[in-house]
């Protein structure tokens, strides 16, 4: 038999333990989706190598290549820029007809002094599972941010910041909306090479 003094207090330890078996499972499904987005990212680069390694012959992937500033030109305010944009995409036929869906964008910038690469993972019906952003300089600084998503939802992210970099650290954890309307500007543009 439970006294007054002994109710409150279990009430809080049964709440308290309901909230961690809550926090757990919402873990343990953000932690299968990151698991399974990397099995995807893994799969798809695979294909994109096989793609690299047979050039020439049918491997289920398509390339679209976009360079900016092919010539090399030195930009105003720039200096050295160049971007390169790699989109890889599947043949997604259907009854309406012929259509490809981006399955992966690879992005190359050189910058100044800085060299920037950018991954942009899709999954087959064109929603991003994964944004990559990575910066490094001849001094060793770098960022390195990864976003995962899930129906368009954050499920985690990562980042390794160097110090001297804090303060222009290019993403941040409450920038996945902004990162998903980078990928939908990137998917409109793969569209339009068509």
């Amino acid at each position: 038999m439970l006294n007054k003094r002994q109710s409150p207090f279990l009430a809080r330890t049964a709440s308290f333990i309901a909230w961690i078996l809550l926090a757990y499972q919402v873990h343990a499904q953000g932690s299968a989706g990151v698991q399974a987005i990397r099995a995807t990212y893994q799969e798809v680069n695979a294909r994109i190598e096989g793609c690299k390694e047979a050039v020439g012959e049918p491997c289920g992937y398509y390339r679209n290549s976009l360079v900016l500033n092919a010539n090399q030109e030195p930009w105003a305010a720039v200096g050295i820029f160049r971007s390169e944009l790699d989109f890889w995409y599947a043949n997604s036929d259907s009854e309406v007809g012929a259509g490809y869906t981006l399955r992966k964008l690879n992005i190359g910038t050189d910058r100044s002094s800085r060299k920037e690469h950018e991954e942009f993972l899709f999954d087959q019906d064109g929603i991003l599972l994964f944004y990559f952003f990575k910066m490094t300089d001849p001094d060793s600084n770098a960022q390195e941010i990864r976003f995962y998503f899930q129906g368009e939802k954050l499920i985690d992210y990562a980042e390794k910041i160097s110090p001297s970099e804090l303060e222009y650290q290019r993403w941040k954890k409450a920038d996945a909306p902004e990162v998903l309307k980078m990928a939908e500007r990137h998917l409109k543009l793969f569209e339009l090479s068509f």
